[in-house]
């Protein structure tokens, strides 16, 4: 990613029919276009088994968005105030993702903390199938304070809706900011 969060490329693994499908990716901005390439392997440590396919995507813009950068361009921007709509690609294919971040201060219950957790929350709209067939609205939920960790995630995808909560964390120092009860 670049300074402002934005994909300048990517690598991924995926598990289809006991074989491997990798990709990687790499952004060409000044000709405004994604350099793709993709490849089977027999397992994650194995030279591929296939010739590499190539493939470019022509971008209208500069700059773009993919899988995983959509997660951390939204814990940049989770404070400010502000609908973003940002060019998107998954799996080869354009699309857009949209937010929405309002600063709306609430919390969430979570099982892996004892007390409801202070967090922000986002809402927005993927334009885009995603893996397991991602798309459409989805909410966001960090914690509020500093780290802006993401807690909880509420998305639409093919077989249904999904939940995705924090289960634990390793960040040293780190624990989930909390609703502060008073003493009486």
């Amino acid at each position: 990613m670049d300074t402002a969060f934005y994909s300048l490329g990517l690598r991924s693994l995926d598990k289809k029919e006991g074989s491997w499908l990798a990709q990687q990716s790499r952004s060409d901005s000044v000709h405004r276009m994604v350099l793709i390439e993709k490849w089977w392997q027999k397992d994650v440590h194995s030279p591929l088994y296939t010739p590499s396919i190539y493939d470019t995507v022509y971008m209208e813009f500069p700059r773009y968005q993919d899988g995983l950068s959509l997660v951390y361009f939204a814990r940049k921007h989770v404070m400010d105030s502000a609908h973003i709509r940002v060019p998107t690609i998954v799996y080869g294919k354009k699309g857009f993702t949209q937010f929405y971040f309002t600063r709306n201060r609430t919390t969430e219950e979570i099982d892996a903390v004892p007390s409801p957790v202070r967090v922000v929350k986002f809402h927005g709209k993927a334009e885009f199938e995603g893996i397991f067939g991602l798309t459409g609205e989805f909410k966001g939920w960090f914690s509020d304070d500093a780290a802006a960790v993401p807690v909880k995630a509420e998305m639409k995808v093919i077989l249904g809706n999904v939940k995705i909560e924090l289960a634990h964390w390793k960040r040293k120092g780190w624990t989930p900011p909390v609703l502060e009860t008073s003493a009486r």
